[in-house]
């Protein structure tokens, strides 16, 4: 994804791919709706 390649420390990915180090290490977390169901679906 080429829109957050000059964005400094950004890590961009799919609800698949998270994982809790990511999560607690994260300052901010942005994710779309389906995504956020999908993580949801994995994690609960």
């Amino acid at each position: 994804i080429r829109v957050g390649k000059n964005v400094k420390n950004l890590k961009i990915l799919h609800g698949k791919d998270l994982n809790v180090y990511d999560v607690l290490w994260c300052e901010k977390l942005v994710v779309t709706k389906a995504e956020l169901e999908r993580i949801q679906e994995i994690w609960v």
